[in-house]
């Protein structure tokens, strides 16, 4: 599977990614009975740590393509075990999936889909997409968990005249988003329906890395299309939750003078094997 495009500020990135770590989380008290968590696109181990801690019993997997970020997490994980006295807990991190697949049982590991699966589908081509569904759908795991952003659906419905009014007014009268949208319009076309609108929503404040982010396909499936993937692989569907950001609702009102609190632009999933 082909390497993420480049990342021009680690830092900023990981901060971002580190955000709401407990939430990410949101699996470990909804499921028992498993000996292994393998943590796709595991970046710099944050969430790792945070499941050792809390299941030290546990075997931790993680895998990333992105050598640079197996490096970090390699040292920020044998880092925390030294500082918290974990010497006892097995983890192995690698860029080779198929050494780490040697290491696992399936049938009682979770494989932990956490903010990679926009990335996945931003940055591979098709037929690597499909490599990745096919990895993902042959190996059974005993739980698959998901936590990224979806759409309630694809097309979203056109916006009404007072959210245009709005969301012009704010554009027009700061240089800054009228370049980011002008950048916007260029890989996803005119912002005239609200999945669109929320789309450019969830990325304008990502100027760091903003040339990275501008070309990600945020919104890949709707949530209720990858139930029903997921139900015709063989798994029921333990847990959902559709929900949007709290500190992105308020911005929006205060930045744009319109509410998104009964727009959902996330999902978390947990599925179990049948």
């Amino acid at each position: 599977m082909a390497i993420v495009s480049s990342i021009n500020k680690y830092d900023t990135y990981l901060k971002r990614m580190e955000k709401g770590i407990e939430q990410k989380a949101f699996f470990l008290d909804r499921l028992g009975g498993f000996k292994a968590v393998l943590d796709y696109g595991c970046a710099n181990g944050a969430l790792i740590t945070y499941l050792m801690m809390r299941r030290p019993n546990v075997k931790y997997f993680g895998y990333d393509n992105n050598p640079e970020m197996v490096a970090r997490a390699k040292k920020n994980i044998q880092d925390f075990i030294d500082e918290h006295s974990l010497a006892g807990v097995e983890w192995f991190i690698s860029d080779n999936l198929e050494e780490i697949m040697n290491r696992i049982k399936t049938e009682e590991t979770i494989l932990n889909l956490s903010s990679v699966l926009h990335e996945i589908y931003a940055y591979c081509s098709e037929p690597e997409i499909q490599e990745f569904w096919n990895f993902v759908n042959s190996h059974k795991f005993l739980a698959i968990t998901i936590r990224d952003m979806f759409p309630a659906t694809m097309h979203g419905e056109t916006l009404n005249a007072s959210v245009k009014n709005n969301f012009a007014s704010a554009i027009m009268s700061d240089m800054q988003l009228q370049k980011q949208l002008k950048d916007y319009v260029e890989h996803w076309g005119i912002v005239n329906d609200w999945t669109n609108l929320l789309h450019f929503l969830l990325k304008y404040k990502y100027l760091d890395n903003w040339g990275r982010e501008v070309k990600e396909r945020y919104f890949f499936m709707s949530c209720y299309n990858f139930e029903d993937m997921m139900v015709n692989w063989g798994y029921y569907k333990k847990h959902s939750r559709h929900f949007n950001l709290p500190h992105m609702v308020k911005n929006i009102n205060e930045e744009f003078g319109f509410s998104i609190a009964t727009r959902t632009t996330h999902s978390e999933f947990i599925f179990v094997k049948k």
